[in-house]
């Protein structure tokens, strides 16, 4: 009788085990998702004002330079995610299991892995290209760059590492006085920027407010 009411009792232990497992899992994927998203926080800053339209990207220039601080704080997220999720599941469930611990951080680090990949190197380019084109002035066309009026300047500037940066310095040289556009490429460490040479001058455009940690420079010939 005593068996007969333990397998009765089994689907009802099963769906309890189900659950916890479930919410466990939702658990996980949040905090590794928290982590990956501190390693890139750095590169979103420059870029999320524009998108919410409040302007002041400037104010977030330079903190790509703290990315191993962010990257470490990631880190420890994901650590001290895995260290709760196996004390977690061996104090409900009574399981000491090396293999199946290594298992669940390997699940919390690479959930946390591939939300970085993701974001540093899919959405965050797409969400620059879009603060890029809100950037821009209404008037920013073909005619801007080839009008008479307006000389270009080859620049080059050291200090960048990431979409961010580019966005951040594209809105300190349009900022400056009778700068019509700009065009920055991180990875080129390049950009190209018209202006109405009649109003302005290259040296005042390499002294556009940016941070100290980026270095602009005409480009050689």
């Amino acid at each position: 009788m005593l068996l007969a009411r333990n397998k009765t009792l089994d689907p009802l232990v099963n769906y309890r085990v189900y659950n916890i497992f479930m919410n466990e899992a939702k658990w996980i994927v949040r905090l590794g998702i928290t982590g990956g998203l501190f390693g890139v926080l750095c590169c979103l800053g420059p870029i999320i004002p524009v998108l919410i339209g409040v302007g002041g990207t400037a104010a977030f220039l330079g903190m790509d330079a703290y990315k191993p601080v962010f990257i470490t704080i990631g880190l420890l997220i994901l650590a001290g995610a895995s260290w709760l999720a196996i004390r977690k599941r061996n104090r409900c469930c009574k399981i000491n299991n090396r293999l199946k611990d290594i298992q669940l951080i390997g699940l919390i680090f690479g959930t946390g892995f591939v939300f970085y990949a993701i974001m540093q190197y899919a959405l965050l380019p797409f969400l620059a290209g879009i603060a890029n084109d809100r950037l821009s002035p209404d008037s920013a066309n073909s005619a801007i760059w080839s009008s008479s009026q307006t000389s270009v300047a080859e620049l080059k500037i050291d200090g960048m590492t990431c979409a961010g940066c580019a966005v951040g310095i594209k809105e300190a040289l349009i900022k400056t006085p009778w700068v019509l556009d700009a065009k920055v490429n991180w990875k080129t460490g390049n950009a190209r920027v018209a202006y109405d040479q009649n109003k302005t001058s290259v040296d005042k455009i390499l002294n556009a407010k940016t941070n100290d940690q980026y270095t602009l420079f005409l480009a050689p010939n």
